[in-house]
């Protein structure tokens, strides 16, 4: 069970409120985890330390990573594994996702893959 109402209290923020680097959390690919759920207390540290903290349902393109500097993936799965799991496991993430974030990260994209 996650923690939704966890607020920490940060003295010395990284950033004034909101003025950090924007940091996507993937909600496209049938995560675990999302900024709403499993990963709420992790996004309230985020956005407490300044950061700006999104979800996205999104498929990656290069106009949505346009601003972003951090790129969360947590438990992607695709959509064939989410009642049972098939061997081998099929990527979530389609070939153009793919190519789009290995440019992205080229690019100087840090991603923060679970």
């Amino acid at each position: 069970m996650a923690d939704t109402l966890y607020s920490p209290v940060i003295s010395n923020p990284t950033y004034t409120q909101g003025a950090g680097s924007v940091i996507l959390l993937d909600e496209a690919h049938h995560n675990f985890h999302t900024t709403g759920g499993r990963f709420k207390a992790f996004a309230n540290v985020l956005r407490k330390d300044g950061y700006v903290v999104n979800g996205s349902s999104e498929p990656f393109s290069y106009k949505q990573l346009d601003e972003v500097k951090i790129l969360v993936i947590a438990n992607a799965l695709h959509s064939s594994n989410t009642q049972k799991w098939t061997l081998p496991t099929p990527s979530a993430f389609t070939d153009e996702e793919i190519e789009v974030v290995n440019n992205w990260v080229s690019s100087g994209g840090s991603l923060f893959p679970d």
